[in-house]
């Protein structure tokens, strides 16, 4: 997997203060496992994105609510999750 600029995974990208990125799925089934996936690793992590689910796509949203802004944990966090799907 290619690093960008940021230290982060493929094509998160930092939008008003937050890492954003959204993935694309065949169906709801799909979206079901790989929203499954997340939480698991979020609950290891004690780090929770808020995720926007429809049919074919979730849109993930990364902030640090204790720091009040992007920190490592989130970085962390969003590469852990670019190696899910």
């Amino acid at each position: 997997m290619k690093k960008n600029k940021s230290n982060l995974v493929d094509s998160w990208e930092e939008i008003s203060n937050r890492l954003m990125r959204t993935y694309y799925f065949n169906d709801y089934d799909e979206v079901s496992s790989f929203v499954n996936k997340v939480m698991i690793i979020a609950k290891k992590m004690n780090h929770h994105p808020d995720m926007t689910v429809h049919y074919d796509n979730v849109k993930i949203s990364i902030f640090d609510h204790e720091k009040g802004k992007i920190s490592e944990k989130c970085h962390k966090l969003a590469n852990a999750i670019s190696k899910v799907k």
